[in-house]
């Protein structure tokens, strides 16, 4: 087993909210195209919940053969979300053997009452006609800092002798009456006059990465990330919130980067309050590694809360921006907060 410091992005695939590819998505966030909506479910005071759903035309439909198993409705949408980011990527793969996939979908908080399973690779599979290597592959209901756990456990994957490509990837959607209303009675859910809550997006993105660097990539190196806890998260009744999950996280993949400061953050803060304050606790622990412009991103004012799909959708478009500007040694960092107590942070930098 050999050590791996960085990883590299080969390909890349997503649908979200604001685009139905990574361009579209990249090109809508860079211009602030904002995609909320009053929905047709209303909250428990009788107004519009504010929403950012996937047009139903950009999905593909369901196959036939997964229209005779038991599936939930959560599942049948995260399968077709699935497809439509992996229409994207697959063509730009060109594997010849079976392809491992670290999947982060839905987190099992306690208004989600219908837990997605592991079965959910092999649906995708028969869906997509992906070949995926089943017995190495992962699916793991983490939430919004599943992915960028995922990139972790893929430098050790990667690390094996004979492991050269891994696909990353996150999926998740709040399209589901019953969470919706769970959400709505914790007071969550964005709506009119209201301002600390959030906008139930949906979203597929894929990563697919690699051990050795071809000038067909993007110019962008991944460092090992940092991974974390935050005991007093957002549903804990016993520990108090202090912010130092996130904290720590932030401490991690900077020392793993081993690169200059930090000019841009992607942050996943969905517009609580609760992930603000939590932002502000890492960034002034760590403000020595922080240039003092720095700036701060957080997509989802575009595309609304994509749960799980976060970490690779803030992943892919940090690494866009990058190649984009193309300052050689330039330093980005993206985080992702869970709702539960996985926090997690992962730094690229410019080739």
């Amino acid at each position: 087993m050999s050590h791996l410091d960085k990883l590299y992005i080969a390909a890349t695939g997503m649908i979200t909210p604001i685009g139905f590819d990574t361009e579209m998505t990249a090109a809508s966030v860079r211009a602030g195209i904002n995609t909320y909506q009053d929905s047709v479910y209303f909250n428990k005071n009788d107004k519009p919940m504010k929403t950012a759903w996937v047009p139903e035309e950009a999905l593909p439909e369901l196959n036939g053969e997964l229209k005779e198993v038991r599936l939930n409705g959560d599942a049948k949408r995260i399968i077709r979300l699935c497809h439509a980011g992996l229409n994207e990527l697959m063509p730009k793969a060109s594997l010849d053997v079976p392809l491992t996939l670290i999947l982060a979908g839905p987190e099992n908080i306690p208004a989600r009452t219908t837990p997605v399973t592991a079965d959910i690779i092999q649906h995708i599979s028969v869906q997509t006609k992906v070949n995926f290597d089943m017995e190495s592959s992962r699916y793991a209901g983490t939430g919004r800092a599943g992915v960028i756990e995922a990139i972790n456990y893929a430098f050790k994957y990667l690390s094996q002798e004979g492991n050269d490509y891994v696909l990353v990837g996150g999926v998740d959607t709040y399209a589901n009456v019953g969470l919706l209303s769970l959400l709505d009675s914790e007071n969550r859910i964005l709506a009119t006059n209201t301002t600390n809550g959030f906008a139930p997006g949906e979203a597929a993105s894929f990563i697919l990465l690699s051990k050795k660097y071809n000038r067909s990539f993007l110019p962008v190196a991944l460092s090992m990330p940092g991974v974390s806890k935050e005991e007093g998260h957002l549903y804990s009744d016993e520990v108090p919130y202090r912010g130092d999950g996130l904290a720590l996280a932030f401490e991690k993949s900077l020392k793993n980067s081993g690169s200059t400061k930090v000019k841009r953050i992607y942050s996943s803060m969905n517009g609580e309050n609760f992930f603000v304050k939590e932002f502000g606790v890492a960034s002034i622990r760590n403000s020595e590694q922080l240039i003092s412009e720095h700036k701060v991103i957080h997509p989802a004012d575009c595309y609304g809360d994509l749960g799980a799909a976060t970490g690779a959708v803030l992943t892919t478009l940090a690494a866009l921006d990058a190649a984009k500007e193309n300052v050689s040694g330039s330093s980005y960092l993206v985080y992702c907060s869970s709702d539960l107590e996985k926090r997690a942070a992962i730094c690229l930098s410019t080739l």
